[in-house]
């Protein structure tokens, strides 16, 4: 509205019918230790089947200009979008739903907005956990930190979970993709690097900023904590990587050759896993779900690059 004046920090929490999460994350954002004229916080329900309001209403008068809108296209980008057009401050902060906020994240991001005014910029997330997590997962799968200092990042992706954008770039470039990214439920990836790369390439590979001070609570949900979730995880990078430009394993290689490089990449895979079964080091990799993912997994990128590809060339299979 005219007259009021500017706020430097919209936070935007997408969500796709997980009140509890939803009630969590405003906790922590209720207890932040910034000034309430500089933020405000805006939940985007995307066509949440259950009520995503319950969850909300109680933190009303808690947390600065807290609001709930709703989305009915479902899609994570299409709830970015959203919550981007909304969003009145002159930066739109993205955490997700299943993320806890230390005390200090608004202040810590004001002070990146004030001290650097980056196009944008992000920080590491930390895992916790609601149920017990199996013997052999270690904190580090759930967990991601790119470098030890801050600075500005030509080549590391920010993680979509705790990045921070100017509004007026965001809106310049289109916003998200919405052909990238979660439907509801639905595990898919690459809007978040696609947006990246725009903006490198519009602005400079020094416009993108990492800071460990901004970081959050990430929750490991017990579906992530197995061999198959990353296995899947792992093929959807490959698949996404090469969606968002990605240069092709085999360029200008035909179908017949790509598909027998699928074979021999999945072929790859289990032999690698039946290696890490009889011959792992089993001082590194005390288990062999360990060996699976620090190690066998990554050879599923490389299949999901070759799918790409072929899907590139109008051959779609599953």
């Amino acid at each position: 509205m005219a007259g009021e004046p500017e706020l430097s920090l919209s936070v935007i929490i997408c969500t796709y019918n997980r009140p509890d999460l939803v009630a969590q994350v405003l906790r922590t954002l209720a207890e932040q230790d910034a000034p309430h004229d500089a933020f405000e916080v805006v939940v985007v329900d995307n066509a949440s089947p259950g009520d995503i309001g319950s969850a909300v209403r109680p933190y009303e008068g808690r947390i600065p200009g807290l609001r709930c809108i709703r989305e009915e296209q479902v899609g994570l980008s299409h709830a970015r979008n959203r919550g981007g057009r909304e969003a009145r401050g002159e930066y739109v902060g993205y955490v997700d739903d299943d993320c806890k906020l230390p005390q200090g994240w608004v202040s810590t991001a004001l002070r990146i907005i004030t001290e650097v005014r980056p196009v944008m910029f992000g920080g590491p997330y930390r895992a916790f956990y609601m149920k017990r997590k199996p013997r052999w997962f270690r904190d580090d799968y759930g967990a991601s930190s790119l470098l030890p200092g801050a600075g500005f990042q030509a080549d590391h992706t920010l993680s979509g979970g705790n990045m921070v954008v100017q509004k007026d770039v965001l809106n310049a470039v289109g916003g998200f993709d919405p052909d990238l990214g979660m439907t509801g439920m639905t595990m898919a990836y690459g809007e978040e690097t696609a947006l990246q790369n725009v903006l490198r390439e519009r602005f400079g590979t020094d416009c993108i900023y990492y800071d460990p001070d901004l970081w959050v609570y990430h929750l490991v949900r017990p579906e992530k904590m197995s061999v198959r979730w990353i296995m899947k995880r792992r093929f959807l990078g490959g698949l996404y990587g090469f969606r968002c430009g990605g240069d092709p394993e085999m360029p200008g290689a035909g179908r017949a050759r790509l598909v027998t490089r699928c074979v021999r990449a999945l072929a790859g895979f289990w032999l690698d896993v039946l290696r890490g079964w009889v011959a792992r080091d089993r001082a590194e990799f005390p288990y062999v779900q360990n060996y699976i993912w620090e190690h066998a997994s990554y050879r599923l990128e490389r299949l999901g690059r070759l799918r790409g590809q072929l899907e590139a060339l109008g051959h779609h299979w599953s």
